[in-house]
């Protein structure tokens, strides 16, 4: 993923990536690499996808001036 972003398969891995931090409570993971993913694939395929999980983690884990900046 961070190796080697031009590969093909970069935004699926960063998906993959993302979904099993979520999964499994990585939660500082799961901001570092949905907020990657949001950079780096804004028009991408699991974007909104991202973007509600996203959120969600921000605003469980007391930060509301990110979830805000998320969620407008």
């Amino acid at each position: 993923m961070i190796s080697n972003p031009k590969d093909a398969q970069a935004e699926y891995f960063h998906y993959a990536s993302f979904s099993n931090a979520l999964s499994i409570g990585k939660d500082d993971a799961v901001i570092f690499i949905g907020n990657k993913y949001r950079e780096a694939f804004p028009g991408g395929e699991y974007y909104s996808d991202v973007t509600i999980a996203l959120a969600n983690e921000l605003k469980n884990n007391g930060q509301p001036q990110e979830f805000l900046e998320i969620a407008n």
